[in-house]
């Protein structure tokens, strides 16, 4: 899966300096806020 953000430049620098940084936040926002949302979807214990 391929997904394709636009973010101000302002934003992309408070997240990191290189391609793989922004990856890696967005990718642990998406998932944070899906434990949030809906928490037995993922393994106890993990």
């Amino acid at each position: 899966m391929i997904i394709t953000l636009e973010i101000p430049e302002e934003l992309a620098a408070q997240l990191g300096n290189s391609p793989q940084q922004l990856s890696r936040h967005a990718l642990e926002a998406l998932v944070l806020e899906a434990y949030r949302e809906r928490p037995n979807w993922f393994p106890a214990g993990g």
